[in-house]
């Protein structure tokens, strides 16, 4: 169970996760009658390692820490602060604005630049990948191109089937296929009439 925080260190923890300082922060919460005392500064340091002390402000840092858009709106403020002060009647105060104006354009343009050409950069990638899958896919078409026509003349040439269109043609050469006259009942010397019942004209059958 998380050991409960006196008033005392209670505002010690919020003064530090503010953002005041150890020893400051000691001197407001604890009020010591000598603030420049030896004391002080170890006492500060003491409570600030205490493990109940430091979670509470890194609580208290979270809770007090300020959203992006109060963040944004901050720098807008401070920006236009120095824009007013470039045109400030001290020419030590123009002078400091304008310088701290051209830093932060300096320094802006080059983020600008920096993430133009990383954007580019990666862009440039992108379109390498692409032509590289490309080119694979092409020459992977290629090498399939000519590994059927091989295959196809193999097949040809040993009588075998020949898958085309994605379907299978058996393709039989056979040595002793009929001519044909043959195979339309023409008349050769030798053959000789049977009849079978059923069926017209009669067959002719060879010789044995």
């Amino acid at each position: 169970m998380p050991r409960e925080l006196t008033t005392k260190q209670k505002q010690f923890a919020t003064e530090i996760a503010m953002g005041a300082g150890k020893t400051e922060a000691y001197r407001r919460a604890y009020r010591p009658p000598e603030e420049r005392a030896p004391s002080v500064y170890v006492n500060a340091k003491r409570i600030a390692k205490l493990p109940h002390i430091a979670s509470a402000i890194a609580e208290l840092r979270l809770r007090y820490m300020p959203t992006e858009a109060s963040m944004a709106a901050l720098y807008q403020h401070g920006l236009a602060t120095m824009v007013d002060l470039s045109n400030s009647d001290d020419p030590r105060a123009r002078f400091a604005a304008a310088k701290f104006l051209c830093d932060e354009a300096r320094e802006h343009r080059e983020v600008v630049t920096s993430t133009a050409a990383a954007e580019q950069d990666r862009l440039l990638e992108g379109l390498r990948e692409l032509y590289r899958r490309i080119q694979g896919r092409s020459g992977d078409a290629e090498e399939l191109n000519t590994d059927g026509k091989e295959q196809a003349g193999r097949v040809a040439e040993a009588g075998e089937p020949i898958e085309a269109c994605g379907s299978t043609e058996e393709i039989e050469i056979a040595s002793d296929a009929e001519s044909p006259e043959e195979q339309l009942g023409a008349e050769r010397p030798g053959d000789e009439p049977v009849f079978v019942p059923g069926r017209f004209p009669p067959q002719r059958i060879r010789p044995r």
